[in-house]
């Protein structure tokens, strides 16, 4: 299941993602790879570590209302947050689309916000992941009959919550910076 929904975010945060993430003092920071052997950087700014689950940005008492109220608008459990990041992706010369991937090797859920209009879609596909197979074996059986699910086109101010965990990748942009608030929680 994905909900998108564009009627979450208040003038306020729409002030402070405008002046203070978008603008010229807030941190990213350069990582050499967005998917492991994929050779495309990017930069991030950490929320909540991936391999702790420690708070790396104050930004996260941000964002938590938001997602708080996205979750209670549509009726949505949550446990605890796994990771939480910022991402800006920019062009990068030869490169159509990411690498095709899940978050996470274990039961999750995403909630995407995007941050600016961009033309940097993200695509999930029609594809459960078997956990009880290793990932080799995912991808064999995606690709046996690989259908796009979903190709979401990023719109400032946009939630997207993805049920589940769904390979996806990110289609590059080629005209502009991709910017996205990537949740992933149990």
């Amino acid at each position: 299941m994905i909900i998108e929904d564009r009627d979450i975010i208040n003038d306020y945060e729409k002030n402070i993602i405008n002046n203070e993430i978008l603008g010229t003092e807030f941190p990213f920071y350069w990582h050499p790879y967005q998917i492991i052997g994929d050779n495309c950087p990017y930069m991030r700014h950490n929320i909540i570590d991936r391999d702790t689950q420690e708070v790396r940005s104050d930004i996260i008492n941000f964002f938590d209302p938001i997602i708080n109220r996205f979750l209670k608008k549509h009726n949505i459990s949550f446990k605890k947050y796994l990771r939480a990041c910022i991402n800006l992706t920019f062009p990068i010369k030869n490169e159509d689309i990411g690498i095709l991937h899940i978050d996470h090797y274990v039961p999750h859920s995403s909630i995407l916000i995007y941050l600016n209009d961009s033309d940097g879609e993200t695509i999930f596909f029609d594809y459960d992941y078997d956990f009880s197979k290793n990932e080799q074996t995912n991808l064999i059986n995606l690709n046996k009959n690989k259908k796009i699910l979903k190709d979401i086109k990023p719109e400032k101010y946009k939630l997207v919550y993805v049920k589940d965990a769904l390979f996806h990748c990110l289609r590059f942009p080629k005209n502009n910076i991709r910017l996205i608030s990537v949740f992933t929680f149990i």
